[in-house]
């Protein structure tokens, strides 16, 4: 089968991303030809596809110009990206396309020309951009709903996108648009939402629930998980974006009053106090070392005070027989059996956190032994590869 892969970003900046990327390679492993369509950037990885990828563009400060209201027009419907779109599908006639992240730089724009060739379009959706112009349904350090039934001006009386009205405004606006036309509902065949959570939450905002399935991220599992040096000391890992919303500043301040060892891998904008002896900032970490920090930690923390859709920061840590503390929100609890696989906890709950960590590091090795075994077969049942490649297929097949 020939599938055509589309993302904004064609490097492993974020888990939408690094899903987008590992997925080429594992539709590639089992034998199907695949073609990526994204945004030209400096930090891209190699594609024999990206001669047709469309231009880079920063919406990260708009400016009120005529190259900046170019960009606005882009956000909302790139002629760019369809003409490029239009000349890739041309050259590789792909049996399938599946897009993910595309809003703003790509724009669906693209989504036109497959359904003039009679293409089905598949898309997993990684945030609630589909639903809200604030993708995360978050904003000002809480959830944040006031956007339902389509008030997405609350978003800018909010300031909900990046703390301004002009960004909040833009989104709305996009938003609006998109919404009125119903250009999403009317272009893709196939909604693939990660989490159980993820498809509710769309058809609770209006979506067409028959036209979502869910499908959770897999994560690579080797043979056997990696045996932990009783020589080191025992530690916790948080492995993700350090920002507002994954609780990282929560997680500092519960390991300021306890002895144990807290690493923080990743980076971020959030700013927090780096002078407790017993927490390491690692910064930004590659794969191989992330994997081998979840491998050592007594467990890996995930203490997200957001809709998290399906953290790959918990099937990571299962692959490594790793077990989790996890907070008890979006679709967190479909991934973690409370007492079994980890712990769930309340959401921005410091106090929870420091208990949980507690109860992790004073049980038995006997029954910890149990919880690490659990962790590992639950990965092995429920997340592999393999499993997730043949359910992926069983969809394309559906939309053909």
């Amino acid at each position: 089968m020939k599938i055509l892969l589309v993302n904004k970003f064609h490097f492993p900046k974020g888990g939408a991303d690094t899903y987008y990327l590992r997925l080429g390679e594992l539709l590639q492993k089992n034998g199907h030809e695949v073609a990526h369509f994204a945004m030209a950037h400096p930090k891209n990885l190699y594609s024999a596809y990206q001669r047709y990828f469309v231009s880079q563009v920063d919406f990260s400060q708009v400016q009120w110009n005529y190259s900046g209201l170019k960009n606005i027009v882009r956000m909302i419907w790139s002629r760019e990206a369809a003409t490029k779109f239009r000349k890739l599908l041309l050259d590789f006639k792909p049996d399938v396309v599946h897009v993910h992240n595309i809003y703003h730089q790509i724009s669906p724009s693209i989504l036109k020309e497959c359904k003039k060739k009679h293409i089905p379009v598949v898309m997993t959706v990684h945030d609630y951009n589909l639903i809200s112009p604030n993708y995360g349904l978050f904003s000002h350090g809480q959830i944040d709903e006031s956007t339902k039934k389509y008030k997405y001006y609350n978003a800018i009386m909010r300031k909900s996108v990046k703390n301004s009205y002009v960004a909040s405004f833009l989104a709305a606006i996009r938003a609006y648009i998109h919404k009125y036309l119903q250009i999403y509902e009317n272009m893709i065949d196939l909604f693939v939402a990660p989490s159980q959570f993820m498809k509710l939450k769309l058809a609770e905002y209006g979506m067409d629930e028959t036209a979502i399935t869910v499908l959770p991220n897999p994560v690579h599992i080797p043979p056997q998980p990696s045996i932990k040096e009783n020589s080191v000391k025992p530690y916790f890992l948080f492995a993700g974006r350090l920002s507002e919303e994954k609780g990282i500043k929560q997680l500092v301040e519960a390991f300021k009053n306890l002895s144990y060892t807290l690493k923080i891998a990743g980076a971020g904008d959030a700013v927090l106090n780096q002078n407790t002896e017993n927490i390491e900032f690692l910064g930004f970490q590659n794969k191989e070392s992330l994997e081998k920090l979840a491998a050592g930690a007594r467990a890996v923390i995930v203490p997200s005070v957001c809709y998290e859709n399906c953290p790959l920061s918990i099937l990571e840590a299962y692959a490594q027989a790793t077990p989790v503390i996890a907070s008890d929100i979006g679709g967190i609890p479909e991934l973690v059996n409370d007492g079994e696989t980890g712990y769930l906890i309340p959401a921005n709950d410091t106090e929870s956190i420091k208990a949980a960590a507690i109860q992790l590091m004073e049980m038995s090795e006997e029954d910890y032994e149990i919880m690490k075994q659990k962790s590992f077969k639950k990965a092995q049942e429920e997340y592999t590869e393999e499993l997730h490649y043949r359910r992926l297929i069983d969809i394309y097949n559906h939309v053909k």
